[in-house]
């Protein structure tokens, strides 16, 4: 499916730019296939991961909460303001671990 996106932007001669990247990101991780080589590609386009995108690679790991922690650190080193959303899914990946008080905590903090 990936490749296939690719293949008709380069066909219709359509840059990829973020849009594009978020949208494939979401439709990966719906799909539950793994998410790297889309973040790679989208690294490698020279495209700059957004709060949205950040958002989207906590969702793909709502099951890891040290991959969680680590994407929040990458976006935080990176100088990316957290959004609401990007606090959601680091609270669900601290409830997924069983860890609610701070998954409660992270909530407050995103008030």
């Amino acid at each position: 499916g990936r490749r296939h996106y690719f293949e008709m932007l380069k066909e219709y001669k359509i840059e990829p730019s973020l849009p594009h990247f978020s949208a494939l990101l979401s439709a990966v991780v719906k799909s539950g296939e793994p998410v790297e080589a889309v973040a790679e590609e989208m690294v490698s386009a020279g495209i700059e991961p957004t709060s949205e995108v950040y958002s989207i690679l906590l969702k793909a790991y709502v099951n890891d909460v040290d991959k969680c922690a680590e994407i929040f650190r990458i976006m935080r080193d990176k100088g990316v303001q957290a959004s609401p959303s990007v606090y959601r899914g680091v609270a669900e990946a601290l409830a997924a671990s069983g860890d609610r008080a701070a998954a409660m905590k992270v909530v407050r903090t995103a008030e």
